[in-house]
């Protein structure tokens, strides 16, 4: 009972503290919801048709890419069919001709490879981007101050998720678009 008592006190002087608050300190406090922007991306109309482009230019990018190894490889052994006819010099210019082309066309490739990945990045920017009004008001109906990624949360309830809603809204404001609409 001793060992209680000064346990039951200390609790009883911190009540009586905050009963002593002003109301308005009382009822100071900040609403978070969170949003995973990783699932906003994915999971929407809009994120969809992105994914089905990328994926469509990446098809095409390897298809092109299969090709030019396809042709270069024959032209390289072509030119090692060809070296026993030639003299030095003249296999030593063809050579040098065949990998200068071959750097050219990696340097082509690797810019359209950089210009892919920028397709990528730029448009799930997009998204969040167009997402922004919808979050703020999301946030603005459920009377929050922050809304955070769902990946800086260490603890939440399953209530503060905004997520399906806001991929909701998302859609239902990418489907009022028109064509000409980005």
């Amino acid at each position: 009972m001793r060992v209680l008592r000064p346990l039951v006190w200390r609790i009883v002087m911190v009540a009586g503290l905050i009963a002593g608050l002003p109301a308005t300190a009382q009822d100071n406090h900040t609403s978070i919801v969170v949003v995973d922007l990783n699932r906003l991306v994915n999971e929407t109309e809009m994120g969809a048709m992105l994914f089905a482009e990328i994926e469509d230019r990446g098809l095409e990018l390897q298809a092109e890419n299969d090709r030019i190894f396809a042709e270069l490889r024959s032209e390289e052994q072509s030119l090692a069919a060809l070296r026993p006819s030639m003299s030095v010099e003249d296999f030593q210019v063809a050579a040098n001709g065949f990998d200068a082309r071959v750097q050219q066309i990696r340097t082509q490739q690797d810019e359209k490879q950089r210009a892919y990945e920028q397709m990528r990045a730029t448009g799930s920017e997009r998204i969040v981007q167009s997402a922004l009004p919808i979050l703020n008001e999301i946030m603005t109906r459920r009377g929050a101050d922050v809304v955070l990624q769902t990946g800086v949360v260490i603890v939440a309830r399953p209530q503060v998720d905004i997520t399906d809603e806001a991929i909701v809204m998302l859609d239902l404001m990418a489907a009022q678009r028109t064509p000409d609409q980005p």
